[in-house]
């Protein structure tokens, strides 16, 4: 398990065998993730939202022209990718860490774990 502090409190997603967790995380929720897994529903990332991923550093209108297309459609796709990882926020060196874990990761396949 790695804690994060760019995910929302209480929230977390799985990539392969590692889960990615919120550092504001109550104690039963802890107790949750540790005892039990529920079948995980499954998020994966497009392959245009892994080509977002690379770019996510730049700005709408520079991702924009680099895949060529429109600035409200990398702005829809940031959004979705934040939220199926459960973002708080654009942060960069976030986005950067999970990149690197998905590029490690087989399949490249994200499991939101749905534990409230």
């Amino acid at each position: 398990m790695i804690l994060m502090q760019d995910i929302i409190k209480d929230h977390c997603f799985k990539m392969g065998d590692v889960v990615f967790s919120s550092m504001e995380c109550t104690p039963h929720y802890i107790q949750k993730i540790v005892r039990y897994f529920p079948k995980p529903r499954q998020n994966v990332l497009t392959q245009r939202e892994l080509d977002i991923l690379d770019v996510f550093h730049l700005q709408n209108v520079k991702i924009a022209r680099e895949l060529d297309i429109s600035q409200k459609t990398a702005s829809g796709h940031r959004v979705n990718i934040q939220h199926k990882l459960r973002m708080k926020s654009k942060n960069t060196l976030a986005m950067l860490r999970i990149k690197t874990a998905i590029s490690r990761s087989s399949g490249s396949q994200l499991h939101g774990l749905l534990i409230h």
